[in-house]
């Protein structure tokens, strides 16, 4: 019999398998490699989106928080994520920057600063982020 390369494939394109990953210009946007192919978010296989993939004709949209980012900001914003109007990083003078988070018709939450361009790579400074762009909560 034949061995299963999926863990190679995934490998290849740089995701886990298993692991949901979102693909640029996709209308089922949630994917994911299986040991069965690439399936979307109702279970379907995609073989050609596979295919298009491996051949570069489609893309992986990189996710903007890693790991560690998304768990910590999920966790943080839980209890009110429903009021969350935005999250941004700001810049605070040359050398540092923060996380700055609006909350509709309440306090502003400001998270310690940090030094430029260690934490938080994927976000662009002063541009305000959707709990959807982030990619938080989607499994919920």
């Amino acid at each position: 019999m034949a061995e299963n390369k999926m863990k190679d494939v995934a490998e290849l394109l740089g995701v886990e398998m298993g692991a949901p990953f979102k693909i640029k210009c996709s209308t089922y946007n949630l994917h994911k490699i299986t040991e069965d192919g690439l399936i979307d978010c109702e279970n379907f296989e995609c073989t050609r989106k596979l295919s298009l993939l491996l051949k570069g004709e489609l893309e992986i949209e990189q996710p903007i928080l890693d790991k560690s980012e998304k768990r910590y900001l999920e966790n943080v914003l839980r209890p009110f994520k429903d009021r969350v109007a935005y999250v941004d990083k700001e810049d605070y003078g040359t050398k540092k920057e923060f996380i700055h988070i609006e909350i509709i018709n309440d306090i502003e939450l400001d998270f310690p600063n940090f030094e430029k361009g260690t934490m938080y790579k994927g976000m662009d400074s002063n541009k305000h982020y959707t709990l959807e762009k982030l990619g938080l909560f989607e499994e919920e």
